[in-house]
């Protein structure tokens, strides 16, 4: 017996980006320590997910240094917010001055 192999992973997201898509609320994937994330595969398939990303579902992704994801289109699109690593400072102390 030969096993099958695997269906691409673009296959694999498709199917849970619909499943995902028919869901009404809002849902946030937070993926922490991205940074840690080098297999090329795993990076194409982010890069796959975040181009066809149902509206309602938002990704948070923390991590030490910037993803090797094509951010810039996002960012063009007005898709993309940052935070660096001296910004969450400056917010925390902000929000305990109001």
């Amino acid at each position: 017996m030969h096993a099958c192999p695997p269906p691409p992973i673009e296959t694999v997201l498709t199917v849970l980006l619909n499943d995902l898509g028919a869901i009404a609320a809002d849902i946030v994937l937070v993926l922490d320590d991205y940074h840690v994330i080098d297999a090329r595969d795993v990076q194409d398939g982010m890069a796959f997910l975040l181009e066809h990303l149902p509206s309602q579902l938002h990704v948070v992704i923390a991590g030490r240094a910037g993803p090797a994801l094509p951010l810039a289109r996002l960012r063009t699109r007005g898709e993309l917010a940052g935070i660096r690593a001296a910004e969450p400072a400056r917010v925390f102390q902000r929000s305990r001055s109001v």
